[in-house]
């Protein structure tokens, strides 16, 4: 009695160890099959993640108090014909180069400042000076239902190159006599995400509104109305 006891114990630990052994297998092979079909739909989940984020940064940290005190207001040369007509527009580039460093400087920090940890989105986490984007584990399910359910999983993010910086400037007619002048910051960022066995460069590329201006000119009409003027800084 005592021997069929014993067998009957060791059976028992064979079949849970052979459960175990399934369900381990079964649930490593579910996570490697997850992992490469949902692999582009995370990566695109997390480009419109990225920009939405970094669309919301930029614009939080860029604007007119900035450079308010570097001369901004006489940064424009507004060009006219006899007819007070607007022709086009040049960029003192004393105050331009000015204006731009400030700006390239203030993001070079703010991003700085990401890395070590000063992140207010929830989206966002930070690990020794890595930033990285926290997606639910289901993202990448085509079901609705699942898509924010799961542990969080982490996709690094590397600012790679330079933030290039540039102005660009759009004069609209406004009412009969004047024209409606709009000062544009152009930025651009390359940010590496990394995924395992794949890596995505995305070029984050937005403008920012610094200032506005109505001044007395007509646009001529061979302009259609609409005049874009960038600067080659």
């Amino acid at each position: 009695m005592r021997m069929f006891k014993i067998r009957k114990k060791v059976k028992k630990t064979k079949v849970g160890v052979i459960i175990l052994t399934l369900v381990l297998f079964f649930t490593s092979l579910f996570y490697q099959l997850y992992g490469v079909y949902s692999k582009d739909t995370i990566l695109d989940v997390a480009k419109i993640k990225l920009n939405d984020f970094m669309k919301t940064f930029l614009s939080s940290n860029i604007g007119y108090d900035l450079i308010k005190d570097e001369g901004i207001e006489n940064v424009l040369v507004i060009n006219k014909n006899k007819d007070n007509e607007i022709l086009y527009v040049n960029y003192d580039l004393d105050i331009a180069y000015k204006l731009l460093d400030v700006i390239t400087k203030e993001l070079e920090n703010n991003i700085q400042e990401l890395k070590t940890g000063n992140v207010n989105d929830t989206s966002l986490y930070q690990n020794n000076e890595v930033l990285m984007l926290k997606l639910p584990f289901f993202i990448g399910s085509k079901n609705p239902l699942l898509v924010s359910l799961g542990p969080k999983i982490y996709v690094p993010l590397n600012f790679s190159g330079a933030i290039l910086t540039n102005l660009k400037t759009e004069i609209k007619d406004y009412g009969l006599n004047n024209a409606l002048v709009e000062m544009y910051v152009t930025i651009k960022i390359n940010i590496d995400i990394l995924y395992p066995y794949n890596k995505s460069k995305e070029e984050i590329n937005y403008d920012v509104l610094i200032a506005s201006s109505i001044i007395n000119g007509r646009i001529p009409s061979f302009y259609g109305g609409v005049i874009d003027t960038k600067s080659n800084n």
